[in-house]
């Protein structure tokens, strides 16, 4: 492990002695860029969790920088959610609205109501425009951290033929506080869908 300042965000050799001492890993169930997910054993109960074993080494080989700034990423999220109970996800994970992820992080999170309709719009005009989702990220921990940050861009060369209305109505649509979000009434009247209707009138 470096010695660097920076690593003490990093979780010492203490805390990996104390968890090995409470628990048996057992066989993988995944891997990612500087972790592994193992099914492992309480041994006081014989309770069984997944739990992410992140490894300090992987960021000695490789792209190192790359890799202990995943690490980092990673390490951040889980104190984000620590002690907090997860609730199974309803739906797809890239289509839901921060609240939604919200009300499955924490206990004491305001609810949801029917802007999350108008989120998943959003998305899907995305998706449909271009052809992938905006949040889309091979790690799913990244891509729930990139849609509670509202966290996405209209920089892919598919977008350099996009005009700039069904953009609007995309940002309006993708806005991260619910009250701030574009209603749908406020939605049928956007110069997007005018244009539309004028150009089949013609």
């Amino acid at each position: 492990m470096a010695k660097d300042e920076e690593d003490d965000l990093l979780p010492d050799k203490d805390a990996a002695k104390g968890f090995y001492a409470k628990y048996e890993p057992k066989e993988i169930l995944g891997r990612g860029i500087s972790s592994t997910v193992r099914r492992c054993i309480e041994k006081e109960t014989g309770k069984e969790f997944a739990a992410k074993i992140i490894d300090l080494g992987a960021a000695e080989t490789g792209d190192s920088n790359h890799m202990l700034e995943a690490t980092r990423q990673e390490i951040q999220i889980l104190r984000q959610v620590m002690g907090h109970k997860f609730i199974n996800l309803c739906g797809t994970p890239g289509y839901l609205a921060p609240e939604t992820l919200k009300c499955n992080m924490f206990e004491d999170a305001p609810g949801y109501s029917k802007e999350v309709d108008i989120w998943a719009c959003g998305v899907i005009m995305f998706t449909l425009l271009v052809g992938c989702p905006p949040f889309w990220h091979r790690k799913q921990m990244v891509m729930l951290r990139n849609i509670m940050e509202g966290k996405y861009s209209f920089t892919s060369p598919e977008w350099a033929d996009i005009s700039e209305d069904p953009k609007d109505l995309i940002r309006k649509c993708l806005v991260v506080d619910p009250s701030k979000r574009i209603t749908v009434t406020e939605a049928l009247k956007h110069p997007f869908f005018n244009t539309v209707v004028s150009r089949i009138a013609w």
